[in-house]
């Protein structure tokens, strides 16, 4: 049995597609730095409990990947012999959409066509900042409505956030 951690990136039906860590500070593993896919073992299996974003422990064993002629090393895709033992601590989380451990929030909304709705943008923008995430705004057909544009990123640029005007 081999042990690593390593941050979900991709969540499909019970199966968590996990980044490993290399980890310079003890004897090399032979997944380390690959990407490989398991299921959470016990109380994670439970739908909602691990998140994309998560840095989680893992377990595999030789069934969880294999040895071309070469030597390369191919990690198996249907998430044989690994396991998802522990998530480690959270920064934050979100509920929608169900990720974990951000540190920037792009929130993006038009100018123009639709119009904006700035109690939304203004809504994740307070629960950005609630989770302790950055919020970056980007303001698109800034062209359609340059006046308009400008004066939205004025009023967010004086509250503090970082703002990008977007166009053709």
């Amino acid at each position: 049995m081999y042990q690593g951690c390593g941050r979900v990136i991709k969540s499909n039906g019970g199966l968590f597609t996990v980044r490993l860590f290399l980890d310079a500070t003890r004897e090399p593993m032979p997944l380390d730095g690959k990407t490989v896919t398991g299921r959470g073992r016990g109380s994670l299996h439970r739908k909602g409990s691990l998140l994309v974003g998560d840095v989680v422990r893992v377990t595999y064993d030789n069934t969880a990947y294999s040895k071309d002629e070469s030597g390369n090393i191919k990690c198996a895709e249907d998430g044989t012999g690994v396991a998802i033992d522990e998530i480690l601590e959270r920064k934050n989380a979100l509920i929608r959409p169900p990720m974990a451990n951000l540190d920037l929030l792009f929130v993006t909304f038009s100018a123009t066509t639709p119009d904006p709705v700035l109690e939304t943008v203004d809504k994740l923008i307070s629960i950005a900042e609630h989770n302790r995430i950055e919020p970056v705004i980007v303001i698109t057909k800034s062209e359609l409505a340059p006046d308009y544009a400008a004066e939205l990123a004025d009023i967010y640029r004086r509250a503090g956030f970082e703002v990008f005007c977007v166009g053709n």
